[in-house]
């Protein structure tokens, strides 16, 4: 059913603004100045000629904003808005677990895809009179063709506006349906948000600049996809290492896991926007006019530009660059801490405060299933990312080599879905069993097929659960494959997948049947002799023996092999 809403629901909206398109007013009855000023509230030839070059602009760009809301590429780009929301704040909804500040820097990505057919709808409304045969018309108009580009670049209005709707619905969406989006709202949101309304004007003035200088149908389609990889191109400067030019892409990415790890140039990015909003919009008066107040603008819009770029592209600041630094090599001292009971402390930085009551929530479970044998353990947010990804001012400021984690301490970074296999709750039982939470540096998994202690991890993993969700847990997505690497894999396989520990299918078969025997059986033969099943050389046909179930062996046969990296 979701998958039809995503489906039908762009595909209704198209037909329903082609259909609008075709019922309403013809484009040659307002295609002329003098129909555009009559809307503005002026009526006779006399009163055309008297009104002002201000009011012909206003009138034209309300005229042009209409026109642009029934044509078939603005609705192309409502549909992409629609599918957007369907998506990621409907049928995906319960996925989203990111801060909301970092949720807001994807408002430029949001917004591009209606940018992008704002430019060509644009540039079919300002080729209109070509296609129309009416250049003569024009001709003898009393407006200026200067006047009917300001026009033209007035319609921006419409997507501004549209932007502005469709990001507030947005999010009031992800209010009401993504409880994991957590965090305050800082200023650079503020940033982030003019950034992407800023493109619904830049999206006009290119599409009227590419109008008046190139009017071959294709031209805009040809621009668009220039500039999303332009774009792409930029943001992945670099490959994964740190990137200074990220800010320059129309759509930047995000460069760390979290906020408090990041420093953004966001209002120089947010100037270079604006900067190339006005070059563009100059390069269409420019058709026009070649006198000195335009060219005295392009000449300050280049300064603006050179000033946003360096802006965007320089150091940290010094104090940041430290704050940042001392986060990465000494996450303890900026935290705090939230206690279950003395067996398990969740430590986060307090701009993810709320994110730690969700992982409280979600592993009280699995802390009071442990035995006293196991010894306080945390849960600590840390940076996982690779340095190399960090500025150079802030791995300067680094130590030579950053202290690792205590053996007691399980690390986590991401926000990933409170409920999967993956999060906090896995780590927590792997890590108490004294199994990897990560793959090592060669991206290679842990293989504990035929081990005991992989069974007990799974147990745990899923304690406090329902007992349905508790198998679907444990098993493998389903998979035609019949390489026992996948098929003992629960974090499933392929790029940006690496699992950290890998089972056979009969230990996965075994868990599956120890789930189901009375909890207070499991945490008796766990407190009796923890040592025991936690021991690498203890096998599960043993563990399965001492509860009286049937043994699963013998085991496939499970070859490590590296992850694939993103």
């Amino acid at each position: 059913m979701t998958v039809l809403l995503v489906v039908l629901v762009p595909v209704a909206l198209i037909a329903l603004l082609v259909a609008r398109s075709r019922s309403g007013v013809s484009v040659s009855d307002v295609g002329s100045s003098t129909a555009a000023v009559s809307d503005a509230g002026v009526r006779t030839t006399a009163d055309i000629r008297r009104a002002s070059a201000a009011e012909t602009v206003r009138g034209i760009g309300r005229v042009e904003g209409r026109l642009m809301f029934s044509s078939l590429w603005f609705a192309v780009g409502l549909a992409f808005c629609a599918l957007i929301i369907l998506a990621f704040a409907v049928a995906f909804a319960d996925e989203n677990n990111e801060p909301w500040a970092e949720f807001a820097q994807m408002a430029p990505w949001f917004v591009h895809p209606l940018a992008g057919m704002t430019v060509l709808a644009s540039h079919r409304a300002t080729t209109r009179s070509v296609r129309d045969g009416t250049e003569e018309v024009f001709g003898v108009c009393p407006t200026q063709p200067e006047v009917r580009t300001l026009g033209h670049l007035a319609a921006s209005w419409l997507p501004v506006l549209v932007s502005a709707v469709f990001l507030v619905v947005f999010g009031l969406l992800l209010l009401v349906r993504s409880p994991g989006l957590h965090g305050p709202v800082t200023a650079d949101s503020t940033g982030d948000v003019l950034g992407a309304m800023l493109l619904g004007v830049g999206s006009v003035a290119l599409g009227v600049a590419l109008g008046r200088w190139i009017r071959f149908a294709l031209a805009p389609i040809v621009v668009v996809v220039a500039i999303l990889f332009l774009s792409t191109g930029i943001s992945g400067i670099g490959g994964r290492g740190w990137n200074p030019y990220v800010q320059l892409s129309t759509a930047p990415t995000i460069e760390a896991p979290s906020p408090v790890f990041a420093d953004r140039p966001v209002w120089s990015h947010a100037l270079w926007i604006l900067a190339l909003v006005l070059l563009v919009g100059l390069l269409a008066m420019l058709r026009h006019r070649r006198d000195r107040p335009i060219l005295l603008g392009v000449g300050g819009a280049i300064v603006l530009a050179m000033v946003a770029a360096f802006g965007a592209t320089r150091e940290m600041p010094a104090a940041s660059a430290s704050a940042i630094a001392d986060r990465v090599a000494r996450p303890e001292a900026h935290q705090d801490c939230v206690d279950i009971a003395g067996r398990v402390d969740v430590c986060v930085f307090p701009f993810h405060a709320e994110y730690a009551g969700r992982i409280v929530a979600d592993v009280t479970p699995v802390a009071w299933a442990l035995p006293s044998a196991v010894g306080p353990m945390t849960i600590r947010q840390v940076y996982e990312g690779s340095i190399e990804q960090l500025p150079p001012e802030v791995r300067r400021r680094l130590p030579d080599r950053v202290a690792g984690r205590p053996p007691n301490e399980v690390p986590f970074s991401g926000f990933d879905e409170l409920g999967n296999f993956t999060g906090p709750r896995r780590d927590l039982a792997l890590a108490a069993v004294g199994l990897p939470t990560r793959p090592d540096d060669e991206l290679m998994p842990a293989v504990v097929a035929g081990e005991a202690r992989g069974v007990v991890a799974v147990w745990l993993t899923v304690r406090g659960l329902d007992l349905d969700d508790q198998l679907r847990r444990a098993r493998v997505p389903e998979t035609s494959s019949d390489d026992p690497f996948e098929n003992g894999s629960l974090d499933g396989v392929g790029e940006c997948s690496t699992p950290s520990v890998v089972w056979s299918r009969q230990d996965l078969e075994a868990a599956r049947a120890v789930i189901q025997v009375p909890d207070e059986v499991i945490e008796a033969a766990l407190a009796s002799d923890w040592a025991r099943w936690t021991d690498p050389s203890t096998g599960t046909d043993e563990l399965l023996a001492h509860l009286e179930l049937a043994p699963v062996g013998p085991f496939d046969q499970v070859t490590p092999r590296p992850g694939e990296p993103c």
